[in-house]
C-alpha cells in the first residue's frame, strides 16, 4: 500500500514537471515569433518618403458616380443590375504612332534584305575581280591561262589541234550519229602572245599652196564659157525684171505699221458647241466718265490706228468701285497673249493700254462713235 502512494506520487510530479516544461516551451516559442514579427515591422517599415507621405497632399474627387476616363467609350454596359461606362485610354503617342512604328519596322526589315543581297553580291564582284586580277597578272607575265576546270582541255601531245578526234564507227543501229566535236585551241590561242602590232604609216604632208602660185580651177564650169553665151531678149529681159519685181513685193516693208489683228483660239473645244465656253480678252484703251466721252475715244483711236486694227470692236464696263465711270475695251483676242502683243505694239506709239477681260455693253448704236469692222 506504501509502495503504491509512493509510486502515484512519483508520477504526479513527472507530470507537474512535464506540464512546466510544456509551458516553458510555449512561451519560448511565443517569444521568438514575437521577436521575427518586431524585427519584420523594423526592417520592412516605409522610410521619411513613403507613398502615404507622397499622396497626403493630393485632393481627391468629389463623392459621386465614378465615369469612364478613356477617350475612345464604348457605351453604358448593363451587367449584374448595374450600369458600367468603358472607356479605353489611348496608347503613347496614338494610333499615328502605332501606324509609324510597324511602318518604320517594315522599313527596316526591307533594309535588312536589301544589305544582305548587297553583301552577296559583293562578295560574287570580289571574286570577279580576284579572277580577272589573276588573269591579267598571267598576261603580263607571258604565263599561260589555266582554265577552269569545266572547259574543254586540248588533247596532249604534238599534232595539229585543230584536227577531228577520230571516232570509231558504231555498231549499225537505228539510232542517228552526229559527227565528233572538234578540239578547241583556245587555250593555245591564249597561252600564244599576241603578235607585235606594226607601227602606223607616217602620214604624208602635202605642200601648202605658195601666195606666188595662181589658184587652180576646180570647177566643172569653165569660167571662159559663163559669159561667151548669147544674150537675153526684150521678153526674156522683160519676164526677168516683172519676176524680180513681185519677189520685192512679197519682202514686207520695216517701216510699215504692224496691223493688230484678232486671233481664233489655237485649240478645239471637244463636246458641243453651247457645254463649253471659252473667255475672251482685250485691251483696255481708257476709263471715261460717260458714254458720250468712250465714243469720242473711241472714233479718235480709229482714227489713230484705223491702219492697224482689222476686226476689232469696242466694249463699255463700270469700273469696279466706281458705277460713274466706264473702261473703254477693245478686242476680241483669243488669248491673253494676243492682247499683250496688241499693247507692246500700241505702247510703240506712247498709246497707254493693259490686257483685260472682253466683258461688257457694246457702245449703243445710235451713238456717233459706232463701231466699225474692219
Amino acid at each position: 500500500m506504501r509502495n503504491r502512494q509512493q509510486s502515484d506520487r512519483r508520477n504526479d510530479k513527472t507530470d507537474a514537471v512535464s506540464r512546466a516544461r510544456f509551458s516553458a516551451a510555449a512561451w519560448a516559442f511565443a517569444a521568438i515569433l514575437c521577436a521575427v514579427v518586431g524585427l519584420s515591422a523594423v526592417r520592412f517599415a516605409p522610410g521619411p518618403g513613403s507613398v502615404a507621405d507622397r499622396l497626403a497632399g493630393i485632393v481627391l474627387p468629389p463623392q459621386g458616380p465614378v465615369g469612364a476616363t478613356g477617350t475612345i467609350s464604348t457605351g453604358t454596359i448593363a451587367t449584374d443590375g448595374e450600369t458600367l461606362s468603358v472607356g479605353i485610354l489611348p496608347s503613347a503617342g496614338g494610333v499615328a504612332n502605332a501606324e509609324a512604328n510597324r511602318l518604320l519596322e517594315s522599313q527596316i526589315d526591307t533594309l535588312r534584305l536589301e544589305i544582305v543581297a548587297l553583301r552577296r553580291r559583293l562578295s560574287v564582284l570580289a571574286e570577279q575581280n580576284r579572277a580577272y586580277s589573276d588573269r591579267l597578272a598571267a598576261l603580263e607575265a607571258g604565263r599561260p591561262i589555266p582554265l577552269p576546270d569545266d572547259a574543254f582541255q586540248a588533247p596532249a601531245g604534238g599534232g595539229n589541234p585543230d584536227a577531228v578526234t577520230p571516232v570509231p564507227a558504231p555498231a549499225p543501229s537505228s539510232v542517228e550519229t552526229l559527227p565528233a566535236p572538234e578540239t578547241s585551241s583556245r587555250s593555245a590561242r591564249i597561252a600564244r602572245p599576241e603578235p607585235p602590232v606594226p607601227p602606223p604609216a607616217p602620214v604624208r604632208i602635202v605642200e601648202l599652196p605658195r601666195p606666188d602660185r595662181a589658184p587652180e580651177t576646180t570647177g566643172s564650169i569653165d569660167p571662159a564659157a559663163i559669159g561667151a553665151g548669147p544674150a537675153p531678149s526684150a521678153d526674156q529681159a522683160r519676164d526677168l525684171a516683172t519676176d524680180l519685181a513681185k519677189d520685192l513685193a512679197r519682202i514686207p516693208d520695216e517701216n510699215l505699221p504692224l496691223v493688230i489683228r484678232p486671233l481664233d483660239p489655237a485649240g478645239r473645244i471637244q463636246g458641243g458647241a453651247g457645254s463649253v465656253g471659252r473667255t475672251d480678252f482685250a485691251i483696255e484703251i481708257g476709263t471715261y466718265h460717260g458714254l458720250a466721252d468712250a465714243g469720242a475715244a473711241w472714233s479718235e483711236f480709229e482714227a489713230r490706228f484705223g491702219d492697224r486694227m482689222a476686226g476689232l470692236r469696242a466694249l463699255v464696263a463700270p469700273v469696279e468701285g466706281d458705277g460713274a465711270r466706264l473702261r473703254l475695251l477693245a478686242g476680241p483676242f483669243a488669248n491673253a497673249a494676243g492682247a499683250a502683243v496688241a499693247c507692246l505694239r500700241l505702247s510703240a506709239d506712247a498709246r497707254p493700254c493693259r490686257p483685260a477681260f472682253f466683258l461688257g455693253d457694246p457702245l449703243p448704236p445710235d451713238d456717233p462713235a459706232e463701231t466699225v469692222s474692219r
